[in-house]
């Protein structure tokens, strides 16, 4: 094989510079390539490409001291020369880590290598699923993230099943969160408070069983902190009435329940008058005790069963009003949990008096 050389002009380079400029040279018209030989100086450098007729780009920089106008020589490799220095290059490719490696793991159905370090691979699981996601349409991509089109669903065993599914692995479906959950109507014959077992909202209407009695609509939250450790929040949401929050827990074996207790003040009233409940406890009754027909210098009594019942013993006050001055005195005969006797002195003649009254004491 047989090396031609070029050696037309003059040449300049600065020291440690890839640029060699020629003047009075026609590199690209005469034929040299990236891989031909610059010998200039005393020094040889492997030309990496040809820029123009008079500029060429050295591979690496110019290791000697800079030229102007300097005779060169360029050897213009022999075309077996490169096709000898490229197949080397392929072996030694294949011969290398990279290629090596991968010739070295074994074929097989549903696997994909991938690198483990610097020219060493192993084989992952690439499933039927696998490439059937990959290969989605319902998969994008945006800027540097993959998103999944609104289109895309997850089902099966791979998502909860139901709001109280706590399998290990699966992800969560809207609606699926517990606290976060939408409410849940509780249908006769289960609409009772007592029977909910899981985390969660529940409507109260009502016909509810167990809900606190001054309720009509609202909902109720639970928290299931253990077996037979459960805790309830009912909450009145009807029409522009009052809100109203009571509390209740668990305990014992699961079937009993402590009182509902208000945590905002409970009020209420039917025919035997009105009462408020405090959350500590504090419950005060009042009604206005009507006493028809007392005739003239006669003393009288009636009985007051309170709208709401103890848990002992009250303090019961009774009072009249300026207004009915034929009413002499009024005062509290006897009381207990549940009523109290009330009498009264009149010397007018006969007439309906009212005496107002007030209980105070606990409801729990």
């Amino acid at each position: 094989m047989n090396n031609t050389t070029y050696s037309t002009g003059t040449v300049s380079v600065g020291a440690n510079s890839t640029t060699l400029t020629g003047v009075g040279t026609a590199w690209a018209t005469a034929g040299i390539r990236p891989g031909d030989i610059l010998f200039l100086a005393g020094q040889s450098v492997i030309i990496a490409a040809v820029v123009s007729n008079t500029s060429i780009t050295l591979k690496r920089g110019w290791p000697g001291a800079a030229q102007a106008a300097a005779n060169y020589d360029i050897m213009m490799v022999d075309d077996g020369v490169r096709s000898l220095t490229a197949a080397n290059a392929l072996l030694s490719s294949l011969t290398g880590g990279t290629l090596s490696s991968l010739a070295g793991l074994p074929g097989a159905a549903n696997k994909l290598p991938y690198f483990t370090g610097a020219g060493v691979m192993a084989l992952a699981d690439m499933t039927a699923e696998a490439r059937t996601l990959l290969a989605s349409a319902l998969l994008a991509r945006s800027g540097n993230n993959l998103v999944t089109l609104a289109a895309a669903r997850l089902t099966g065993g791979a998502v909860t099943q139901s709001a109280t599914d706590s399998t290990a692995g699966r992800l969560m479906k809207v609606n699926d969160f517990g606290l976060g959950g939408q409410v849940v109507g509780l249908l006769a014959p289960s609409n009772n408070l007592n029977l909910v077992s899981a985390s969660g909202w529940n409507d109260i209407e009502t016909g509810t069983l167990n809900k606190p009695t001054s309720i009509n609509q609202g909902a109720c939250l639970t928290t299931v902190r253990g077996t037979n450790r459960s805790m309830q929040i009912a909450m009145q949401v009807q029409g522009n009435t009052d809100p109203a929050v009571f509390v209740r827990q668990q305990s014992g074996d699961g079937t009993v329940w402590s009182p509902w207790r208000p945590l905002t003040p409970e009020r209420d009233s039917n025919a035997n008058g009105e009462f408020v409940r405090f959350a500590d406890g504090t419950q005060i009754c009042t009604h206005q005790m009507l006493f028809p027909n007392l005739a003239s210098d006669t003393t009288a009594n009636s009985s007051w069963v309170y709208p709401s019942a103890f848990s002992g013993r009250p303090t019961v006050h009774s009072s009249h009003e300026a207004s009915q001055p034929h009413l002499t005195w009024s005062s509290v005969l006897t009381s207990n949990s549940t009523s109290a006797t009330v009498y009264c002195r009149h010397t007018g003649s006969p007439s309906l008096r009212s005496v107002n009254v007030t209980a105070i004491g606990r409801w729990f």
